[in-house]
């Protein structure tokens, strides 16, 4: 389980025929700019969260700024 396994399309695809490495470089970009903008509504998510459970001032903060939203 600690051993990462290079499974990227480029190292199961270099070789053969009809290989397009623009489609490779385009599906990893895809790939990493949706990746980033899961982390960011996890983090904006789990911050929420995280703010809703305080209590006293940073609680109304949280909700005044969730409102302003």
């Amino acid at each position: 389980m600690k051993n990462n396994t290079d499974t990227s399309a480029l190292s199961l695809l270099a070789n053969e025929a009809g290989y397009d490495p623009i489609e490779d470089r385009l599906r990893e970009n895809i790939r990493s700019t949706i990746e980033a903008v899961f982390e960011e509504e996890l983090d904006a998510f789990l911050g929420r969260c995280r703010y809703d459970r305080g209590t006293g001032k940073l609680r109304a903060t949280a909700m005044a700024a969730e409102n302003a939203s």
